[in-house]
């Protein structure tokens, strides 16, 4: 994300609802490119709005301006220096501001994770259309997966798969556990003859 001087605030959202993906299981870290200092447009969270349900749908963005009202711990994580990161759950109501016009441009890399299984969503449950700035990056995947299926594609790696695909070896590996204790106890057996 690249944000040159002088470029506005980006509005209050959520990286969930900008994600054509069934799941709430999803975060997102955000690494500047560069050392942010105090001015720079770094991220502002709303601490604990992940788990406001209502929020997105019974204010609109300007309604949400004063989210502290609604008790939730308002700040920034900054100043950020390369090779930090912010993490935040998908559903969780950030911003940024201007970026100031004597500031260099700010670029930053958003990586998400997201649960092993979480399917693609139809686009007329989509609430919204995503941004250009969203859409490029799932672009390349999207086309190859039907809508309800499964989000699996090579370029979605699986860093930790989900206990379901954990399963089958798990299971393989305490009945060779078991399989290793029987030999081991045929064996005293023998030896005790």
């Amino acid at each position: 994300f690249v944000k040159p001087p002088g470029f506005g605030e980006t509005n209050w959202h959520s990286d969930a609802n900008m994600v054509p993906l069934d799941t709430n299981r999803f975060i997102t870290l955000w690494l500047p490119l560069r050392p942010l200092e105090a001015d720079d447009a770094a991220l502002v969270f709303a601490s604990g709005s992940h788990r406001d349900f209502s929020l997105p749908y019974w204010h609109s963005l300007e309604g949400m301006a004063d989210l502290e009202r609604r008790g939730y711990e308002v700040d920034t994580y900054g100043p950020l220096d390369l090779g930090d990161a912010t993490a935040h759950a998908g559903w969780c109501l950030h911003w940024s501001p201007p970026q100031p016009e004597d500031c260099p441009p700010r670029y930053a890399l958003s990586v998400c994770y997201f649960v092993d299984g979480a399917t693609r969503l139809v686009p007329a449950n989509c609430r919204q259309t995503p941004h250009a700035e969203d859409e490029w990056s799932y672009r390349d995947w999207l086309k190859d997966i039907g809508e309800g299926q499964p989000a699996r594609h090579p370029a979605l790696p699986v860093v930790y798969p989900s206990s379901a695909a954990l399963d089958k070896p798990v299971k393989k590996r305490k009945k060779a556990a078991k399989k290793k204790t029987e030999e081991e106890e045929a064996a005293e057996e023998l030896a005790a003859e």
